[in-house]
């Protein structure tokens, strides 16, 4: 053994005594090395080809490349290249065909699915139709992108060779007239007529100030004062203290409706997803919902709450309520948005100073008197409204029924006109039937309810001299007296 076995003294000592010595001579090294080299570079080529295969494919499928399908370059979990809108394992929209990142195939516009440009009617895996970057001169012309491929200005959303939005005219990459609003197709912003007056302008002056779609960042688009109607007021990104950044009714999402910091109407303060750090809404959220109890509901889909108003956020409706549940604002209408009810007014903040303790040891009745219900004497004329609340509490060990009736009813109305209903504020139920005219006699409002031991039961009892739009003067100088009265308590058998 010479000098370069790769053994030491004392493994070579153990191998020759236990029989295992086995060196190979250099002649066999040599080949063995050898051998290995041609199986390397034979590997390598093989690897070489698949990897050569590998591109073409890629290029031929371009749903297939190095950002693979539904790749999301800028993270806000939105597909930017090679995405798959059926789910079939290719490429329909945003095709990168030569891997540099950006659309060459079935480019689609903003934030949709469908492709607009550089469309492959034909299948061959070439764009044919509206195409991207047509120049004239030198120039572009129509369906301009910008670095990241995106089609930015001149474009042509109906295919029709004439740009139809973010048209720049003159030529300085900046879109100038026919603006659309963030992601949209249709022209909001200068917008021209067919006798070339703009419409809506950006940067509208008012004398000396800009007034309304001011564009802060120089790319030709308004982002503070919006307005989607040149006939009103800004209502989108409002700057109120003139420091250039939005305050009220921001539209994060450039869908024309505000997102946070939301106002009634004309107001100056935010009311509804009030944020803090000017990006997350986390006060009097619009719309929310509070132990079962809708609040700050949009019935016209214009960003703005119509109805339930909470505005101080107290988890109880102050303008424009829906108590009937009928989709409709029933009291403290407010009519001219100042957010100030107007009219059928009503107090819905939740009380509990006639709280009445159930015990079947006391008397037959159990009568609870209102200090400012229409019971006591108040003047009635057409539109009147009140409301009382009152909390029934069983403190006995036994469940408990009960009934709650009108006791000592003086009524001369004339009409039906004057009516009543009782809600039950621990389900938010109307427990009536609807609104009913008051009675002429002693009656039962409901009957027979069972209120378990230790529990107790919330009411709201509302009266209102309905509006009917006829003359209503047979009416006058009618009254209605009655006392709300608590009857048949006993135990549940």
């Amino acid at each position: 053994m010479d000098n370069k076995s790769p053994y030491t003294e004392e493994e070579r000592k153990i191998i020759e005594e236990e029989g295992l010595y086995f060196e190979e001579s250099k002649e066999d090294k040599n080949k063995k090395i050898i051998i290995i080299l041609i199986i390397f570079i034979a590997l390598m080529s093989v690897l070489t080809v698949f990897v050569t295969l590998s591109l073409v494919r890629n290029n031929n499928n371009p749903d297939i490349n190095i950002y693979g399908l539904n790749y999301d370059a800028d993270g806000d979990g939105i597909c930017d290249l090679n995405c798959d809108t059926n789910n079939d394992g290719r490429a329909d929209t945003n095709i990168d065909t030569n891997n540099d990142g950006k659309p060459d195939l079935n480019i689609t516009y903003g934030k949709g699915n469908n492709p607009y440009f550089n469309i492959d009617r034909d299948g061959d895996g070439k764009p044919d139709f509206n195409l991207v970057n047509q120049t004239e001169d030198g120039k572009c012309k129509l369906n301009c992108t910008d670095k990241d491929g995106k089609v930015k200005t001149n474009v042509d959303i109906n295919g029709d060779g004439v740009p139809d939005i973010n048209i720049d005219r003159d030529g300085d990459g900046v879109p100038d007239t026919n603006l659309p609003y963030g992601d949209g197709t249709e022209p909001v912003f200068n917008v021209i007529d067919k006798d070339g007056n703009i419409h809506n302008p950006v940067n509208k002056w008012d004398g000396d100030n800009s007034k309304s779609n001011i564009d802060t960042d120089g790319d030709g688009l308004p982002d503070i004062n919006i307005t989607l109607d040149e006939e009103k007021d800004p209502y989108l990104d409002v700057d109120t203290d003139g420091d250039g950044k939005s305050d009220i009714n921001k539209d994060f999402d450039k869908d024309g409706k505000p997102d946070a910091d939301i106002t009634l109407p004309g107001g100056k303060d935010p009311i509804f997803n009030v944020t803090e750090d000017g990006e997350t809404p986390t006060k009097n959220l619009t719309p929310k919902t509070v132990d079962g109890e809708d609040f700050n509901i949009d019935t016209d889909n214009d960003g703005f709450p119509d109805t339930n108003l909470d505005i101080e956020d107290k988890n109880y409706c102050q303008l424009n309520c829906d108590l009937n549940k009928d989709g409709k604002a029933d009291v403290n209408l407010d009519l001219d948005k100042d957010g100030v009810a107007d009219t059928n007014l009503v107090d819905t903040k939740p009380e509990s100073e006639d709280i009445k303790e159930l015990d079947t040891s006391k008397s037959e009745y159990n009568i609870l008197t209102f200090k400012d219900l229409v019971t006591n004497n108040k003047v009635l004329s057409p539109g009147f409204t009140a409301s009382k609340e009152f909390v029934l509490v069983n403190s006995s060990l036994n469940d408990i029924v009960y009934t709650i009736s009108f006791k000592d009813v003086k009524n001369n109305f004339e009409t039906s006109d004057l009516k009543y209903w009782l809600v039950d504020m621990s389900n938010n139920k109307v427990v009536t039937n609807g609104r009913v005219t008051v009675p002429k006699n002693d009656s039962a409002i409901v009957k027979d309810i069972v209120l378990k031991s230790k529990e107790q039961h919330r009411y709201q009892l509302y009266f209102i001299f309905e509006e009917t739009g006829k003359n209503q003067d047979i009416d006058q100088g009618k009254t209605f007296n009655a006392k709300v009265q608590i009857e048949n308590a006993s135990i549940v058998n």
